[in-house]
């Protein structure tokens, strides 16, 4: 019955909607096209008419009713014009309606929609100008072909700006306590729990940085999904629903679960308003208590043995609680309450109550300081920075900035011993980034025009004892700042140890020369084969001289030790490469064995492949895993058939006739930690053994060779190196300093370049007469202060640098290391982190949190509701309310 009644009533309303004020027709004499349009469509097709100016040219009938059609208007307005535009979102509903009249009333009219019109997403009066001029033949105003062009060539420029709750909003407090819990959950057991999310404005905890749901459906569906996963992972399952779609649909799932016995957390976000339809209050808030409906009430009526109800602004006790909900055996409910932050600042408002914004004390915040990578590179290299540069394909800017702080990066970008990998937050998620990799990157594939331009010229004359990375790194600083430096090395070129005890395949003789040769294009004079001591005396440089800097490094082998090790065929390992890299012929045999785990054990052994020898067999005392050397060099020259003799140390040369026959070693154990912080070679006891070899190569450490130290300065040498003030470089001798291997023993490269720019401070400011140890804070390494999450950073595989392949290797000194393509340095670079500590922008992403002009955290008062959450979330106390 009351369906012939409803089909009796839509005869009715058939008729009667052509005369609704809700259509209208509007017909223009001599048109040729006609629009049919509804809802917000409407606004857009008027919009276009009256741009391209066809308001004389165009009917258009105006739907307000699509169903029933207003069959009669449409009959009429299809007769009157030739062709037909239906203007309307998504599915063709009214067009398909449409043409049903025409096809009934055989009326015979062309009808366009969405052959013009696109069926996905909202239209725009730009989407109908274009169907209309495509149909009219009219020219639009504008060319769109150069704005799309605009447009893409500027898009990337622009952030993209998804939305956000709004700040203050209880549920990001909700969230981010949510995950937390989870997180401690998974560290706990390894199980991640699942998080099934809800529709409304809680739905933006889905974006980053919350990533608060894994799934979500429908509106209401958070608690049914729930019930499901509950039962087929094996993990918790933490589903949370808004306050209002708890009563309209959370109730019936809850029940489900208790009766179930589903594992599962329930989190009813409840800010007592149903926000999406105009703020009123849901069943639960209407301030009548009794009348009020409290959803935990109705959980613990329907079974629900975990029930509890927290503060969102509670961060600590909502954490603690929901850490318990998820490990509790069951359905468990929390209901986070707090008063949605609009309805909260009008409440305030109308009492008079002043909202105080909450402050960054810029001190404390760390927000822009060091990362990791800058903080443990001796020099403190901006790597974040160019990093940055070259993910965006910036190379010619990248090397730009690395120039600033380092003169030599094609030279390091070969050789360093990469500190800075060590402390990459990145390999808390599976390695590091290629940072030294992507250093000779920006050198390989970015130009940069050097600037040879001093400071003012000074009549102050210094002189560099030693051409190494300490003496042209003080060179190139103290000539820069425009005094005349005069560098006296021993060598017959620039570099030290650089030069003649780094082999070629690792760092090319073109590239060393090339980027030394900058201090001389400086103006900086040097005095090559000119060995001081020698050639010319120390005191003669002091007294010529009003500074300077001794940079000897360290070239002297230490002995092993042992006996017989005075015998033929026993050579230090810096004079075998030396001999080598000076083009003196050293002699091959068939085996050779290599004492030491250092970079210049790796750099014989590696040499001797090349070279001819068919046994190469490096002995060391400890195991691989305490091998000072860089891992790659070590892998490289297993690669190329070194073999590794571990934990095993030497016991004495064997000779015949006084000439090397073999090498008796003895069998090491680990013992216990070390001053080094490695583990403490023992004897093993009756484990001697012989290895056959007719050379042996010792490459135990380095010292420098002081016999040029004047008399006055004998006390300062100890224990073989020169005693020199740790931050200021001096000597104890009036106007002389001291720095690199010299001072601190065999270090690195990088290290020594980083000893070279603190002698340059100090030498200026001596021959300023200004205090040479104030200010000097940050110049050595240290422990960057950040705090960096690495909560969830997919895992991305490391890009391997090119290599010459083994098989080329053998009988030449070709580079190994061929260096990354500029693809595949922008795609290395996509994997630095960036590291920064804004945790309360990265974890909670409020929009009155904000980056003032230094990159550091701020605070916009006229956002700030004064929650508190970003003060709770600071680790380091940064943030503080402005009351």
């Amino acid at each position: 019955n009351n369906r012939r009644l409803l089909v009796q009533r839509m005869e009715k309303i058939k008729k009667a909607v052509d005369k609704l004020p809700y259509n209208q027709l509007t017909l223009k004499e001599g048109a040729k096209l006609g629009v049919i349009t509804s809802g917000i469509s409407y606004g857009y097709a008027l919009e276009a008419v009256q741009w391209l100016g066809l308001e004389d040219k165009v009917s258009i009938l105006k739907i307000g009713t699509p169903y029933p059609l207003p069959a009669e208007l449409t009959k009429q307005f299809i007769k009157s014009v030739p062709e037909v535009l239906v203007v309307e979102e998504l599915e063709p509903f009214v067009e398909e309606a449409v043409k049903v009249v025409a096809k009934d009333e055989d009326i015979r009219v062309k009808i366009h929609g969405k052959d013009v019109l696109s069926l996905v997403g909202e239209l725009s009066t730009r989407q109908v100008s274009e169907a209309l001029c495509k149909l009219t033949g009219v020219k639009p105003p504008v060319d769109f072909a150069q704005i799309d062009k605009i447009r893409a060539e500027t898009a990337e420029l622009l952030p993209l700006r998804p939305p956000t709750m709004c700040a203050g909003c209880p549920h990001r407090a909700s969230f981010y306590a949510v995950n937390i819990a989870c997180r401690r959950y998974e560290q706990e057991t390894g199980k991640e729990p699942v998080k099934t999310g809800d529709i409304g404005c809680y739905a933006l905890g889905a974006n980053p940085p919350l990533n608060a749901d894994d799934v979500a459906i429908c509106m209401g569906g958070a608690f049914g999904l729930a019930n499901g996963f509950a039962h087929v992972v094996d993990a918790p399952v933490v589903a949370h629903l808004g306050d209002s779609t708890f009563f309209h649909s959370g109730i019936p799932p809850m029940i489900n679960a208790v009766y179930n016995k589903s594992n599962m957390t329930m989190v009813v976000l409840d800010n007592a308003t149903t926000g999406m339809t105009g703020f009123q209050p849901h069943p639960g808030a209407s301030g009548d208590e009794t009348l009020d409906i409290k959803i935990e009430d109705i959980a613990r009526a329907s079974g629900v043995k975990f029930v509890e109800t927290v503060d969102a602004f509670d961060l600590p006790r909502l954490i603690d609680v929901m850490e318990k909900a998820i490990k509790y055996e069951g359905p468990s409910l929390v209901v986070a309450r707090r008063l949605c932050a609009i309805l909260d600042a009008r409440e305030k408002r109308k009492a008079g109550e002043k909202v105080v914004p909450y402050e960054v004390d810029p001190q404390k915040c760390l927000a822009g300081s060091p990362p990791y990578c800058q903080a443990t590179c001796p020099l403190h290299i901006d790597i974040r920075g160019y990093i940055n540069l070259i993910k965006e394909g910036r190379f010619d800017e990248a090397l730009a900035l690395i120039k600033q702080t380092l003169p030599f990066p094609a030279i390091i970008g070969r050789i360093c011993t990469r500190p800075c990998e060590a402390t990459c937050k990145r390999s808390e998620v599976e390695e590091a980034v290629a940072i030294n990799a992507l250093k000779r990157a920006a050198s390989d594939h970015g130009k940069y025009h050097e600037d040879y331009s001093i400071a003012a010229e000074k009549k102050e004359k210094v002189a560099v004892v030693g051409g190494g990375p300490a003496g042209i790194m003080a060179a190139y600083d103290l000539r820069k700042a425009g005094y005349k430096v005069t560098v006296f090395e021993a060598q017959s070129r620039l570099g030290g140890m650089m030069a003649v005890g780094i082999p070629e395949f690792r760092l090319p003789r073109d590239i060393l020369t090339e980027e030394t040769e900058i201090i001389k294009k400086l103006g900086v004079e040097i005095k090559l084969n000119t060995r001081v001591g020698n050639d010319v005396k120390l005191a003669d440089l002091k007294k010529e001289y009003n500074a300077v800097f001794i940079a000897v490094g360290a070239h002297k082998g230490r002995n092993l030790g042992i006996e017989n090790e005075k015998v033929d065929g026993v050579i230090d390992g810096t004079e075998f490469l030396y001999k080598v890299n000076t083009g003196e012929k050293v002699p091959v045999g068939d085996k050779v064995v290599i004492v030491g785990g250092g970079n210049v054990a790796i750099d014989c052994a590696r040499t001797c492949m090349r070279l001819g020898f068919k046994d190469v067999n490096i002995v060391y005392r400890r195991s691989r895993t305490e091998m000072p050397a860089i891992d790659e060099e070590i892998a490289e020259a297993e690669s190329e058939g070194v073999k590794l003799t571990l934990l095993s140390g030497p016991n004495k040369v064997v000779a015949k006739e006084g000439k090397v026959t073999g090498f008796e070693c003895i069998k090491m154990k680990l013992g216990e930690t070390d001053e080094s912080g490695r583990r403490r070679p023992v004897p093993v006891k009756g484990s001697e053994f012989v290895i056959d070899t007719g050379l042996i190569i010792a490459a135990v450490g380095e010292s420098p060779d002081l016999d040029f130290i004047t008399e006055d300065m004998k006390s300062a040498i100890i224990d073989g190196l020169i005693k020199a003030d740790p931050v200021t470089l001096e000597t104890g001798i009036k106007g002389v300093f001291a720095g690199g291997d010299a001072v601190t023993g065999a270090a690195t490269v990088i290290q020594a370049l980083a000893a070279g720019r603190k002698a340059a401070v100090s030498i200026d400011r001596y021959l300023k007469g200004e205090p040479l140890d104030t200010g000097r804070e940050g110049e050595d390494v240290f422990e960057s202060k950040l705090i960096v999450d690495t909560w969830g950073i997919a895992k991305e595989e490391r890009s391997a640098v090119p290599a010459l392949p083994v098989a080329r290797r053998k009988g030449n000194f070709k580079e190994v290391e061929l260096g990354l393509s500029k693809e595949e340095a922008v795609k290395e670079a996509g994997r630095c982190l960036s590291c920064d500590c804004h945790l309360c922008i990265n974890l909670l992403s409020c929009p009155a949190i904000i980056l003032d002009e230094n990159g550091k955290a701020a605070v916009d008062d006229t956002q700030c509701p004064g929650c508190g959450v970003c003060a709770m979330v600071c680790p380091h106390d940064a943030i503080k309310s402005g009351a």
